[in-house]
């Protein structure tokens, strides 16, 4: 199987790059003046897409559909042929939402979306009752603050207690955390803001997301006798999301009725798309955040659209945090320690698991939950060496 294996994810291989995300962001340039003119004038906005309208995506449908040829004409078993033709579908997707995209033809981006993402498992109204009962808590300051410098020594940390002493770490100017599987051979790296400031409790609950969830299924599928487990076979990203929600709670059970989960606000925002425009949204969202963060989250769940104002358009992948959490804490229940060592074998969604089992792959390391124990270390050094400066 592993020599079937490496000729079908070779054939992956000769696929032109195809940065999906990048694509369908807004341009910066027109953002800034969409929110001058929605902001001053009430205008609704309209976004353009530069590097979407640059990108061949009739090429890449095109080799797209040689490659899906040939990997169909291979005689390997079936369930992994199955995995490879699913994650092809999955690319003809996100090439034809781009083509949508330059066609600026935003029902069929919607469509599109869905087809890749998914609907929510969630309404509107059920959400907003929720963050009543959560913000009804009282709240505290954080004293204690993690920068992007002290996170970086965190995370660091976190990579070699899991073994992955070849991945780096860079320190650079950007808005989020990113993990880098290492595709095409180029080493995994954690990308981390340089600006990033956080509370000790936030700077716990993203170690569990991001090191000991999504970097270590990426490790664990670099080990697997699968190339997928590694890349990410289709659908992956809403168990990724789920599973680090879910891990999120364990952290943090004590607190969980308190506070607002990461992906809670972008899940709300996909599920007010389908009842109101643009204006609607944003409208919505203010009356529970502040300004500044309604219109980042509106952009976020508007990507790929070139004209929001109409109710049921939108990009919906922020609903995956909350869709896949409660889909994993379900599979979890029915299935115990059994089903998160399977979840954890590589980048596979919940509804693959049953192939993995007809391909008899090893579970993989489950995460060890030490986020807390090594945030506490690192706030310690930096007391001492503060102390004796």
């Amino acid at each position: 199987m592993k020599k079937l294996d490496e000729e079908l994810y070779q054939l992956l291989l000769t696929l032109p790059r195809f940065p999906f995300l990048s694509l369908v962001r807004q341009d910066k340039r027109g953002l800034a003046e969409a929110r001058r003119a929605f902001v001053k004038d009430g205008v609704s906005p309209t976004f353009g897409y530069a590097r979407a309208a640059r990108f061949d995506a009739t090429g890449y449908l095109e080799k797209l559909g040689e490659v899906e040829v040939k990997i169909g004409q291979r005689a390997a078993p079936a369930p992994l042929l199955r995995l490879y033709q699913n994650k092809c579908a999955e690319l003809r997707a996100r090439a034809e939402m781009i083509v949508a995209i330059q066609m600026k033809n935003d029902d069929e981006v919607t469509r599109l979306a869905k087809v890749i993402f998914g609907s929510p498992s969630f309404t509107a109204e059920e959400l907003l009752a929720e963050y009543g009962q959560r913000t009804a808590h009282k709240s505290f300051v954080h004293k204690t603050r993690v920068d992007g410098e002290m996170f970086a020594r965190m995370t660091r940390t976190m990579l070699d207690h899991y073994g992955l002493t070849d991945w780096r770490i860079k320190v650079l100017k950007r808005l989020a955390i990113q993990i880098g599987h290492g595709k095409r051979d180029r080493t995994p790296m954690v990308r981390i803001p340089r600006n990033m400031l956080v509370s000790k409790q936030r700077a716990i609950r993203l170690l569990t997301h991001e090191i000991e969830v999504h970097a270590l299924r990426t490790a664990n599928g670099a080990k697997s006798p699968l190339h997928l487990l590694e890349r990410g076979c289709a659908g992956y990203i809403k168990t990724d999301e789920g599973l680090a929600m879910y891990y999120q709670e364990v952290m943090l059970a004590d607190e969980s009725p308190k506070i607002i989960h990461a992906g809670f606000l972008e899940a709300y925002t996909v599920a007010l798309t389908e009842q109101h425009d643009f204006t609607g949204v944003y409208a919505e969202l203010c009356k529970v955040i502040t300004a500044k963060k309604a219109w980042r989250l509106c952009v976020r769940a508007y990507r790929g659209i070139t004209a929001p104002n109409k109710a049921g358009l939108g990009f919906y992948r922020d609903h995956v945090y909350r869709s896949g959490f409660m889909a994993v804490q379900a599979a979890h229940r029915a299935g115990g320690m059994k089903f998160l060592g399977e979840v954890f074998s590589g980048n596979i969604s919940v509804e693959d698991l049953p192939v993995l089992a007809e391909l008899k792959i090893p579970a993989g390391r489950l995460p060890d939950l030490v986020a807390e124990k090594v945030v506490k270390n690192e706030l310690i050094k930096c007391k001492n060496r503060q102390s004796t400066t």
